[in-house]
């Protein structure tokens, strides 16, 4: 019975069903050794999750703005200004560091806002800001 066990199993290996995978001889001194493999240490990401959003529209919400420009003037000390232009339907999304801003909003034939003397903050995560341009 065992000599028909292995000619069964050489037949089986001679027709490609079967492969045998082995490994003869000592193992090569320079092998990779998984025990001495340290940990790939990654900066910490930090990522910008604050912000503002909204749309810019007329008073009354029914015609979006697309082509607005919104200025953010950071007012924690640098004067810093970040721009954003709105999009097709009048919506925009930018990331600024928490504080507060003085913020306002041009469009060609249109009147500016301007949120000046008030400030909008910015705190954790993304606040809803909608910025109203009427026509001049």
């Amino acid at each position: 019975m065992k000599i028909l066990k292995t000619t069964l199993v050489v037949a089986l290996f001679m027709l490609g069903i079967i492969s045998i995978n082995a490994q003869i001889g000592k193992p090569i001194n320079n092998q990779l050794n998984l025990n001495k493999i340290k940990p790939n240490k990654r900066p910490e990401l930090k990522l910008k999750k604050n912000g503002f959003q909204g749309y810019v529209t007329n008073h009354n919400g029914k015609v979006k703005i697309a082509g607005a420009k919104i200025i953010f003037e950071n007012k924690n000390g640098n004067s810093k200004r970040q721009t954003v232009i709105s999009g097709e339907y009048g919506n925009y999304k930018i990331e600024l560091q928490p504080g507060k801003y003085l913020t306002y909003g041009i469009k060609s034939g249109y009147i500016p806002y301007v949120t000046h003397p008030s400030y909008n903050v910015v705190q954790i995560g993304f606040s809803t800001l909608n910025i109203y341009l009427d026509k001049e």
